[in-house]
């Protein structure tokens, strides 16, 4: 019999991947506002404004898909068991 698809999944492997993401994209929006508040010329601003884009953009995609895959988990999770029985 062939391993359920909950255990051929790496679930860990791609939740540390997200994690990892979600911090450079924290990270990034950080390092966007210091720079925005210390400076008072606008070409500095705008020269940080779209690695502020950036980070909010990796912010966003590692959050979703953080809680894709835990829904995923639990639905596997769920399917798997039921299945068991």
């Amino acid at each position: 019999m062939s391993k359920p698809l909950i255990d051929r999944i790496p679930f860990s492997k791609i939740t540390l991947v997200l994690a990892v993401a979600f911090g450079i994209g924290l990270g990034l929006c950080g390092v966007t506002a210091i720079a925005a508040t210390g400076s008072s010329h606008n070409d500095t601003v705008i020269q940080f404004q779209f690695l502020g884009y950036c980070g909010v953009a990796i912010l966003g995609l590692s959050a979703l898909g953080l809680i894709l895959t835990l829904i995923a988990y639990i639905v596997l999770s769920i399917a798997t068991r039921i299945s068991h029985k």
